[in-house]
């Protein structure tokens, strides 16, 4: 997800030519691309649920990563062949692979929670990362974080509590799901604040290949602890989906961020919700719970609070 999109989603892209961004802004145009993103990384996540009850997550990280890594590397050899070394080198490989490993730990652990719980509860509780980053950006950037802004992070944490319920249940696989989409989409907040340290200085394809490498690399990480099971033929569509979907859904969100502003379009990444709540019911049977309702309605207006309050 990033909070200029993914949500959490786990951040996926398909190359797009690089180019200034225009000068004239679009909302509308914008609002539109950022709304069919939102869509694709949803369906996306569906796919990532089904797959998870019949493959291990770490296995799910590397195919999620090879479906993103080899139609980029073969646009790279084709449309850049005279200028590779424009591409691959990088005197920041170091902080390449500190997000690449960081990237596939998100992924893991945003796989364990869609398979665990409702997607609409993982989904409410990946909003708590706008909260995450401001808090990070605290400690990393130094930035000053106003008072009422800390009020609006304690009420989203709340937020999340609520839908967790951690005092009035024992330690179920619901609370572990909880934890680990936290964990999730900290390690996503901690990525996306680390792009600030190259995206003006790398170019964009090179980002996103050293990012699909170490990603697809790090799931490697959880091989060990696991049994690789072979692809099924009932289940590529599943696979192929899960990628194709995360790949349309960054392609979207870039579209969208060429004819906007992020500020703008960021409050539109909570229609996600919408798309969890519908594909539950549908495919899953399951209503929101009260403690969903009130605890993601929290968690929404403290996010849009810290949106409009928070200098960029």
């Amino acid at each position: 997800m990033t909070e200029a999109g993914d949500n959490f989603t786990v951040v996926e892209y398909i190359p797009l030519p690089e180019g200034n961004p225009q000068k004239k802004s679009h909302p509308l145009k914008g609002a539109f691309y950022f709304l069919l993103g939102v869509l694709a990384y949803s369906i996306a996540n569906v796919f990532i649920k089904t797959s998870s009850e019949y493959y291990p997550l770490g296995e799910m990280v590397i195919l999620r990563g090879l479906i993103f890594l080899i139609p980029l590397t073969l646009y790279i050899l084709i449309l850049s062949s005279k200028n590779l070394s424009s591409v691959f080198s990088t005197p920041h490989l170091k902080i390449h692979g500190f997000q690449g490993i960081f990237s596939a730990f998100c992924l893991y652990f945003l796989f364990y929670a869609f398979e665990i719980m409702p997607l609409s509860d993982a989904t409410a509780i990946s909003f708590s990362e706008t909260f995450i980053i401001t808090l990070l950006s605290l400690f990393v950037f130094k930035e000053h974080i106003k008072f009422k802004n800390w009020i609006a992070i304690t009420i989203g944490f709340i937020g999340v509590l609520i839908i967790t319920a951690p005092f009035t249940t024992p330690f179920t696989f619901h609370i572990k799901a909880s934890l680990a989409c936290l964990l999730a989409v900290t390690f996503d907040a901690i990525v996306l604040l680390s792009f600030r340290t190259i995206v003006k200085k790398d170019r964009m394809l090179t980002i996103l290949f050293y990012y699909a490498l170490f990603s697809t690399l790090g799931g490697l990480l959880f091989t060990p602890f696991e049994t690789w099971v072979p692809l099924g033929q009932d289940h590529i569509w599943d696979i192929l989906g899960l990628g194709i979907f995360g790949a349309l859904g960054q392609s979207f969100l870039a579209l969208a961020f060429r004819q906007t502003s992020p500020a703008v379009l960021a409050p539109l990444i909570y229609t996600q919700l919408l798309w969890s709540l519908l594909f539950d019911d549908m495919i899953w049977n399951r209503l929101p719970s009260f403690s969903l309702i009130l605890g993601s309605s929290i968690i929404i207006f403290s996010g849009i609070y810290l949106l409009k309050h928070t200098k960029k």
